[in-house]
């Protein structure tokens, strides 16, 4: 009977394999955390935007639309995005990444900014949709009010404010999807 080979030492197994490259350079490193600026910028930039749009559209609102609790519910509307508008530019602005620092340094400054975003998404709720509600609700209320009456304009109304909380609903959930993404980042550069 010939001689059946055994199974394979572990030990063998574990020294014959190929050790893979991990090593990022230092000019890898600054590239990603520029990378990762470069998006910051784009997206406050975008937010910029969306609340030049906003105040011209609740501007709107509150000089068309009839209604004591319409213009002060346009009103709490606009100041609370005000207040988002303020918080995304105090607590999730893009910092310069350092150009000529070594390579320790650059992680540990990526690996902030990875968390300093990760931590200001997860609290989207009270900083961003939180202050917004309050308004919405009364400008709801208001137009409401001033439509009670008609039935096709309530539905209308009824259908505009949910669309308006699954708006706010995916926002949030866009919004703790790129914290798990910058998780899996952070996580990335910890191996």
């Amino acid at each position: 009977m010939p001689n059946k080979p055994g199974p394979p030492n572990p030990q063998d197994l574990w020294q014959s394999q190929t050790e893979e490259e991990t090593n990022l350079t230092l000019a890898d490193i600054h590239n990603q955390a520029q990378q990762f600026q470069g998006k910051i910028r784009r997206r406050n930039l975008r937010e910029t935007v969306f609340i030049v749009l906003s105040t011209a559209i609740y501007g709107g609102f509150l000089w068309f639309l009839p209604g004591t609790l319409t213009k002060i519910g346009a009103v709490l509307t606009l100041a609370g995005m005000y207040f988002s508008f303020y918080q995304l530019f105090r607590d999730g602005s893009s910092r310069e990444v350092p150009a000529d620092a070594p390579a320790g340094d650059c992680i540990e400054f990526h690996r902030r900014e990875l968390r300093r975003q990760r931590d200001m998404l997860r609290r989207v709720g009270p900083w961003q949709i939180g202050p917004i509600l309050p308004g919405m609700a009364v400008f709801f209320a208001g137009v409401w009010q001033t439509n009670v009456r008609d039935t096709e304009a309530a539905w209308i109304m009824g259908l505009s404010g949910v669309l308006a909380l699954a708006v706010l609903g995916f926002v949030y959930w866009l919004n703790v999807r790129a914290a798990n993404k910058l998780d899996e980042q952070l996580r990335a550069l910890e191996d």
